[in-house]
């Protein structure tokens, strides 16, 4: 009898133990306030307005004329030119909201033109690289 006292004893305290951080929390779901992240939202609106075709097409005709060098003369102008946030964007923002917009947005369309750029680069100097191969290994 003891020991279906001490059973039930210990079932008790772990029916109760497991239970206290859920009587702990708050079960109201509009105490918590969730803080969006502005800088994210900027990073997604850039990928969905910005598709890189002009820097694609730019690094594929710098990598064409030419070469290593037009690649990386254009890369420096990718890299510090800058980009512009759509106005409507940024309607209803506080200034720390929109601050953290702009950072995300204009931090995803550098990144974005950059990585096209290289890729039409690519392409381009690719291009070049094997013609000049081909025409010296051909014999007259």
């Amino acid at each position: 009898m003891k020991t279906k006292k001490t059973t039930a004893v210990v079932v008790l305290v772990a029916i109760l133990a497991g239970n206290l951080p859920l009587m702990a929390q708050d079960v109201n779901p509009q105490a918590q306030e969730v803080k969006r992240d502005y800088y994210l939202d900027g990073t997604i609106a850039a990928w969905t307005d910005y598709a890189g075709v002009t820097a694609l097409i730019g690094g594929f005709a710098s990598g064409i004329l030419l070469g290593f060098i037009g690649w990386g003369l254009g890369y420096l102008f990718m890299a510090v030119t800058g980009a512009d946030v759509p106005s409507h964007r940024l309607i209803g923002m506080d200034s720390q909201d929109r601050r953290d917009f702009q950072e995300g947005y204009k931090a995803a369309i550098i990144e974005t033109r950059k990585q096209k750029f290289n890729a039409g680069a690519m392409i381009g100097t690719g291009l070049v690289v094997m013609n000049a191969y081909l025409a010296l290994d051909s014999e007259p």
